[in-house]
This record gives C-alpha cells, structure tokens and sequence, in this order.
C-alpha cells in the first residue's frame, strides 16, 4: 500500500489544496450564517486571498481561493447587511 504524502506529485497538492479551500468556505459561511459573525468569514477570505497570491503559478490553486475568496465575500456582505437591518443570527440555542 502506498503512502499518500508525495505520491501525487504538484498535482495532487493542487487538488487538495482547491478542496482544502472549499472546505474553508463552507465552514467560514456557516459560522457567518448561523452565528451572525462575519469576522471569522472575514479572516478565511483574508487567508485564502493570501493563498491566491503566494500559489499564483498553480492556476487551480489560485483560482479556486480567488472564487471561493469571492464568494465567502458576499455571504459575508449578505450576513452585514441582514445584521445591519436588524436581522438576528441563528443560533444554535434556539
């Protein structure tokens, strides 16, 4: 059986990399959500912009953590203005 790390060469580093930010994206905009805190959301777009620019030669990389980056933006702008308006987060105590 072989070993997972370095088996996959940049390739699998890539994609893992890609998935690895998605995955950040849905919990950052499910904290944001449903504890009404975009500043967690808010520090996963500054990581993943910070990941699109230092892997800016890997295009997979760099482009999923640009749109993930994107789109954790809106459901964080979304997430501000429903607050602002004076929506109340969901809470986990009901």
């Amino acid at each position: 059986m072989k070993r997972w790390a370095g088996d996959g060469g940049p390739a699998r580093a890539g994609t893992s990399a890609a998935m690895l930010s998605v995955v950040a994206a849905v919990i950052a905009t499910t904290i944001a959500r449903r504890f009404g805190d975009p500043a967690y959301a808010l520090v996963v777009v500054w990581a993943l912009i910070a990941v699109a620019i230092k892997h800016a030669g890997m295009m997979l990389v760099a482009a999923t953590a640009w749109v993930v980056a994107a789109v954790v933006a809106v459901v964080v702008a979304y997430t501000l203005v429903k607050l602002l308006r004076g929506g109340r987060a969901v809470s986990w105590q009901g």
